[in-house]
C-alpha cells in the first residue's frame, strides 16, 4: 500500500499535476494497472488531464505504455486523451514505432 499512500500524498498536494512529466505518467499509470488500482477516479482523471498537457512530448514507447494503461483506467478524460492521440500523434508515431508499440497505442 506504499503506492496508494504515495498517490494520496501527491493528489492531496496537487503535486502530480505540477511535477509529473511524460515518463512519470507512463510509469505511474503502469504501476496503478499492475497493482490493480483501477477505480481511483481522481488519479485516473489526473493521468488523462496531464497526458493531454504533454501529448506531443511522450516518446513512442512512453506513449504506447501510457495509452495501454489509460485504456484500463476509467476516467472522464480518457476519451479526450485517446482521441487527441488518434488524430494528432498517431500519424507521426506510426512512422517510427515498432509493431509492439503500435499495438499498445491502438
Amino acid at each position: 500500500d506504499i503506492f496508494q499512500n504515495f498517490v494520496q500524498r501527491w493528489l492531496s498536494r496537487g503535486l502530480l499535476e505540477e511535477l509529473a512529466e511524460p515518463e512519470d505518467l507512463a510509469h505511474l499509470s503502469n504501476s496503478a494497472v499492475k497493482l490493480n488500482i483501477l477505480e481511483e477516479k481522481e488519479l485516473n482523471y489526473i493521468f488523462a488531464a496531464c497526458g493531454l498537457r504533454y501529448v506531443g512530448m511522450f516518446s513512442t514507447p512512453q506513449l504506447a505504455m501510457f495509452c495501454s494503461n489509460l485504456a484500463r483506467l476509467p476516467s472522464t478524460g480518457r476519451g479526450a486523451f485517446l482521441g487527441v492521440v488518434a488524430l494528432r500523434v498517431l500519424p507521426q508515431a506510426v512512422r517510427s514505432c515498432s509493431f509492439v508499440d503500435l499495438g499498445l497505442i491502438l
